[in-house]
């Protein structure tokens, strides 16, 4: 990673981090917020799977049925964007961002089915971009923070007592320590 305020150049996330935050603290480093953080730290307690080096995951254990049911499904909801596309949103603000939404998830998995890593960042880009855009249309940007940290320690809270995950299924699931995120505080 280069930094775009001085010759500063590393390989790993978290010196970049550190350098954004000692050297240029006026500056948000882009990419790197606290709700990847956040979810990085979700990831590892979990044992889900994250990389500091870019690049489309291939499952090692995947079918070509799997693949193909995968690819099928992503084909059908395409269908279904168009059908969206086609619709008139009107002064709709709830259809309008359903709308950009589905569409930018449909060309996010499209991405990702290629296995172009440069169109999946840019999609995901995109999607982030339609969500954040969802905060503000709804008035929700001002609680976006404080809700994304209250849904994250929810999150933690399905570890176990002995910091373990539990699982059904093979997904991680609520368990006994498990508290939901009481977001309706926010709003008082």
């Amino acid at each position: 990673m280069k930094c775009l305020e001085c010759s500063f150049e590393t390989g790993h996330m978290d010196d970049f981090a550190l350098h954004m935050d000692r050297d240029h603290g006026h500056v948000c480093a882009i990419g790197r917020d606290e709700t990847v953080s956040q979810v990085r730290e979700f990831h590892r307690a979990m044992g889900h799977p994250y990389d500091e080096k870019p690049r489309v995951p291939v499952s090692p254990t995947a079918y070509a049925i799997e693949e193909a049911a995968l690819d099928a499904t992503v084909r059908a909801l395409q269908n279904e964007v168009r059908n969206v596309q086609a619709m008139s949103c009107g002064d709709s603000v709830r259809l309008l961002r359903a709308r950009l939404m589905i569409e930018e998830l449909a060309e996010t998995l499209d991405a990702m089915l290629d296995g172009n890593i440069d169109e999946v960042l840019k999609e995901l880009c995109d999607l982030q971009y339609v969500l954040d855009g969802t905060f503000l249309a709804f008035g929700l940007d001002r609680y976006k923070t404080p809700a994304f940290r209250a849904v994250h320690a929810s999150n933690m809270s399905k570890l176990d007592d002995n910091g373990r995950p539990v699982y059904k299924d093979g997904k991680v699931v609520k368990g006994d320590n498990y508290v939901a995120p009481e977001l309706h505080k926010l709003f008082l």
